[in-house]
């Protein structure tokens, strides 16, 4: 790949983010196909159809968020060529250029691995207290 913020760089970018979109897209168009699958009239069968349908309804959900993502790539990286490979984190505590790894896992993440790893420990996680089961949020 070429210089972060090229847009030599971008139009890399875009290709593997258009290669991606496609990608999902056939997935979720074969996800779609389980959704509407006829019922059966043998009930082991009726009922793997519905657990099917509802693991396909909830991976559309995830393709869906996954698409929105990559298509919001594609617009900023066509808009704006300067961004491909910048972190676009409002303090970046890297060096400010998403790695070529991260970015060859996940095309169309805006900010590198350290701001990354940064948001994910200040979320805050569901625990489950061993003594009652209840949930509760504690900070990672």
């Amino acid at each position: 790949m070429h210089k972060p913020g090229s847009s030599r760089y971008a139009n890399d970018l875009l290709k593997v983010l258009r290669g991606r979109r496609a990608e999902i897209l056939k997935r979720v168009q074969s996800n779609g196909e389980v959704e509407h699958a006829t019922p059966s009239s043998d009930f082991a069968d009726a009922a793997t159809e519905i657990v099917e349908a509802d693991v396909a309804s909830h991976l559309t959900r995830a393709d869906q968020q996954l698409l929105a993502a990559v298509e919001a790539a594609i617009q900023r990286l066509s808009n704006q060529p300067a961004t491909a490979g910048v972190c676009q984190s409002a303090k970046c505590l890297g060096n400010g250029v998403i790695e070529s790894e991260r970015l060859g896992c996940f095309p169309e993440t805006r900010i590198c691995s350290v701001c990354a790893r940064d948001a994910e420990s200040k979320r805050v996680l569901p625990h489950v207290r061993k003594s009652s089961g209840t949930f509760s949020g504690r900070r990672r």
